[in-house]
């Protein structure tokens, strides 16, 4: 495992978030009358109770667990309850299961540790909706259907959380002042804002949307499909949202006047029967009136900020867009009771939904969605960003000779959001690839280089420089995805000849611990042998990429040259300079003609028909013959320099392992599969140590799938690997039987953590499991076999059911390991918020405040923008936003650890570091 480096403790004085405030109130109109007992055996199994809710395990969905949370802390009751089928009816404490995650975990997840309660524990709660098997929400209080979202009323001023410190004001003065005149004047102002008209026509709009959603959403639930009903009410969320704010809206006006208005009234003076001077305390003379009202705008301004980040918006990126752009199809077809188009529009969200988070569910769909619109629009949007030119911000900072660093400031923008655009190309091209053959992928890598190589920037534009490093950037992405693929394909003659290589050392090395020396000679000889012919390979491979260096040596020249002299050559697809006609990609000079892509000189002329133009001083275009010929043989370059490194046998065994199991897991080519294993068998000569363990996951993979879901479509595959194993027997044992045992693994951890040593000090159960992580990826790199490595792939799944916050999907990118800003927020304890419309995540504790956005690599550290930073790569998206990890390192003292063979990663830390080495100590003894 890696070990922890460079560790830095910064505190940054930075501005208060204080528009992160996710305002909650402890009971503040909790009343127990308003609920209903139930009896606790007549509840059908497979229910949780969650805080006022019974909600049925199959019809739980995020928005429906977020509204019974937000009723715990109302009513306190914060113990999480499940009747288990697995326990016969009983009901069971699942506290620990603080996660919508865990708690669909299952009985490996939440349920396989939980504390069983009696049925009084149950019965003596207080309830207010039941969420049953049918999926359909019932006011236990009247027996009626509802719709979840509005269970929080919107318009009933009274029993707005936000406004509870008016309303617990509002209480008190009835209750204490309510007979003199001075607290019926409190009353009454206060009984006018509560009168404040809150609707119009944008929340009836939004009423009817939601109306209409909900008779969809009917339509389709006793199909029981949890996730395109998850779809349908996360656009109701995005609607509800809306109309909330559309409401704070309104009070963000009103509650100023009232601030205004209790400033003025102040005490009068009056004289009573007897002529004395009398004092009348005016309404703003309470204190306590005015900060209620205060601290309800601060709520209202919060909250407002909060419901518009979560409304319905196109936001900035390719798959927001699509999503935006079907979710308003959704509505308008379900306002117009055209339930089949919905389906329509429910697939797509579905899709874009599977696709952005990395998930490989209908392939073909998902396939179709990428090539036919996604990855269209991303182009388009990068080949823009690439072609844009100085904006009126930089030409007006130019001509008023403002400092080369504001200049470069502004320019940075620019490249910034060609890089946010190249980002998401990237994500969308990678998942592409993942849904089709390995030989597939290859050949469409090859289509989009032939591309990319024409996306060089022409002219001499400020930003041409930042445009072509980041066509650049693309290539050696689309180089290395390339290579990726082929190493998934079975790899090339030097992949073999390494992996023999490997396996032949590994060999010798079992010679020389036998005292085998002639054995060991022998071995020797044929690693010269093996060495020879990747040397041979490597040569030829050398000396092709000499010749394209030298070749573009030569383009290079040949190109200044060009430009010194203002010659050009065109291909017809620009346009004209002043003083000349054009329609070619280049630029023409003054009083010049020309249609080619190639920029002439003053006086020039060129004709976009392969003849060179003259001039005295233009310069040639990167869209120019010479700067093509040059891109692409770069291309032809980079992806042969690609073919030659990672070249391990763990590589290739690993790439078709990953490929297989992909397969088996989310669908795909079986023949692709067959040829998987085949590949594999044909390398046990070579490794049977690195190959039978990896033969043994995919196994295991597709006896479990055929077992879950009855498919016999892999019945081939395993028997291709039985018979492997049949005919190799001696090799498989000898493979297999390597390391102790995974109960002793368990065993060990657990007396380690009984020990209680100093090192587990303030370490919680999460954190705990962290370090057990830690221990078995270090173990399995330290000691031979593949027990602890299977032990921690299984450990890790299960912390993932678990809802550990620590272990996360991992984003696989050999440019960076990267963090989840979900987990880096529950490890340093910081407030998190995703700002779905601006793809925006938050950050933010005390006066510590970060921004991140969607494969953007900048920084905002302030609320209005003005403290930015920049990371060496950008944010990606896998669920959530994901920064690299060396900006994790040095900001928040974290790092990423993956582990191998598996789609998981965890959040790694300094203090997580001797307990580790105190636990790997244990399991090495």
């Amino acid at each position: 495992m890696k070990q922890m480096k460079n560790w830095t403790k910064r505190i940054i004085p930075l501005a208060l978030a204080g528009v992160l405030v996710t305002v909650s109130f402890v009971s503040a109109f909790w009343n127990s009358d308003e609920a209903v007992h139930v009896s606790a055996g007549g509840i059908e199994n497979s229910t949780l109770a969650i805080g006022t809710h019974l909600i049925h395990i199959s019809a739980l969905t995020q928005e429906l667990y977020d509204i019974a949370s937000a009723s715990a802390g109302e009513s306190g009751q914060d113990r999480v309850y499940y009747k288990s089928e697995l326990s016969n009816g009983a009901w069971c404490d699942i506290s620990g299961a603080n996660a919508l995650t865990a708690i669909t975990g299952g009985a490996q997840g939440a349920f396989g540790t939980s504390a069983r309660v009696s049925d009084t524990v149950i019965a003596a709660l207080f309830f207010t909706h039941h969420t049953k098997s049918d999926g359909i929400t019932y006011d236990l209080r009247t027996g009626q259907a509802v719709n979840i979202f509005d269970i929080r009323n919107p318009y009933d001023l009274e029993l707005m959380e936000e406004l509870s410190p008016l309303k617990m004001q509002y209480d008190l003065f009835v209750e204490t002042q309510g007979e003199s005149e001075q607290g019926t004047a409190k009353i009454a102002r206060i009984d006018i804002f509560w009168q404040t008209s809150v609707e119009d026509q944008v929340t009836a709009e939004c009423d009817a949307d939601l109306a209409a959603l909900q008779a969809y959403l009917d339509a389709i639930r006793p199909e029981g499909d949890t996730v395109r009903m998850g779809v349908v009410q996360e656009r109701m969320d995005a609607v509800d949202a809306k109309r909330r704010a559309q409401v704070f809206t309104v009070l963000d006006e009103v509650l100023p006047v009232f601030i205004e208005e209790l400033q003025t009234l102040t005490d009068t003076e009056t004289e009573n029967e007897d002529g004395e001077s009398e004092t009348t305390p005016g309404v703003a003379s309470d204190t306590s009136l005015q900060s209620a009202v205060n601290e309800s705008m601060s709520n209202v301004q919060a909250a407002l900020i909060y419901q518009q980040g979560r409304m319905l918006a196109e936001g900035v990126t390719v798959l927001s867009a699509a999503a935006y752009q079907a979710s308003n199809d959704l509505i308008d077809h379900a306002k117009a009771g055209n339930h089949a188009a919905c389906d329509v529009d429910v697939e797509i969200l579905v899709n874009l939904s599977d696709i952005e988070n990395g998930r490989i569910v209908d392939k073909e769909a998902e396939l179709a969605l990428l090539r036919d619109s996604l990855i269209s629009q991303a182009t388009g949007r990068f080949t823009a960003a690439l072609a844009a030119e100085a904006d009126d911000d930089y030409r007006n900072a130019e001509a008023g000779q403002a400092a080369g660093a504001v200049l470069r400031a502004i320019a940075a923008e620019s490249i910034g959001a060609m890089s946010i655009c190249r980002s998401e190309l990237e994500f969308l091209i990678d998942a592409l690839t993942q849904r089709v053959t390995a030989s597939e992928g290859m050949d469409y890598i090859d289509e989009r280089l032939a591309l990319t190589t024409g996306w060089y920037s022409a002219g001499g534009d400020v930003f041409k420089d930042g445009a072509d490093a980041c066509v650049t950037d693309h290539i050696d992405f689309l180089s290395r995805l390339k290579r990726t693929l082929q190493l998934a394909a079975g790899g090339t003659e030097i992949d073999r000849l390494q992996a023999q290589k490997a396996a032949q050392q590994t060999d010798y090395m079992d010679a020389l611990d036998k005292n085998d020396l002639a054995g060991a000679k022998r071995i020797e000889g044929l690693i010269a042998e093996t060495d020879e012919q990747i040397a041979a390979l490597e040569d030829e491979a050398n000396a092709r990429m000499s010749d394209l260096e030298e070749q573009i040596a030569a383009l290079r020249e040949q190109l200044a040259d060009e430009t010194e002299d203002g010659t050009g050559e065109g291909d017809g697809t620009g346009q004209a300079g002043a003083g000349g006609p054009g329609d070619g990609s280049g630029q023409t000079g003054a009083d010049g003609t020309g249609d080619g892509s190639g920029q002439a000189g003053a006086d020039g002329s060129g004709d976009g028909s392969g003849q060179t133009g003259t001039g005295e001083t233009g310069q040639t275009g990167a869209g120019s013959a010479t700067a093509r010929q040059i891109q692409a043989l770069e291309g032809e370059l980079s992806a042969l320099a690609a073919s030659l490194s990672g070249n391990t046998a763990g590589s290739l065994v690993g790439g078709l392992r990953g490929a297989s199991l992909a397969i088996v897991r989310n669908g795909g080519d079986l023949d692709e599969l067959g040829s998987s294993i085949d590949s594999l068998g044909a390398m046990l000569d070579t490794n049977f140590k690195l190959i039978f363990p990896a033969l043994n996951d995919i196994y295991a993979a597709m006896k479990e799938k055929s077992a879950l879901d009855g498919d016999h479509s892999f019945d081939a595959a395993i028997a291709a690997v039985e018979q492997l194993i049949l005919d190799n027997k001696t090799a498989y044992d000898a493979a297999m039987a390597q390391e102790r045992a995974a109960a002793e693994f368990d065993d060990l951890s657990k007396a380690y953590f009984a020990s209680a040593p100093a090192e587990l000090q303030g370490l919680g159960t999460e954190e705990q499991a962290a370090v057990y992580l830690g221990a078995l990826k270090a173990y399995s790199e330290q000691v031979p076999g593949d027990t602890a490595g299977r032990l921690m792939q299984a450990e890790a799944q299960r912390q993932m059911n678990l809802g550990n916050p620590l272990v996360f999907r991992r984003i696989n990118d050999p440019a960076s390991e990267y963090l989840p800003v979900t987990s880096i927020a529950s490890f340093l304890k910081m407030r998190y918020v995703w700002n779905r419309n601006l793809n925006q995540a938050v950050l933010e504790r005390g006066a510590a405040y970060y921004i991140f956005t969607t494969y953007s690599d900048q920084v905002l550290r302030s609320k209005d923008s003005s403290q930015t930073e920049y990371m060496r790569l950008p944010a990606k998206y896998l669920s959530c936003v994901h920064v690299p990890e060396e900006y994790a390192q040095a900001n928040f003292s974290c790092e990423a650890v993956y582990f191998p063979g598996t789609e998981y990663g965890m959040l790694f830390s300094e203090k997580f570091q001797a307990a580790c080495d105190g636990l790997l100590e244990q399991l090495l003894t």
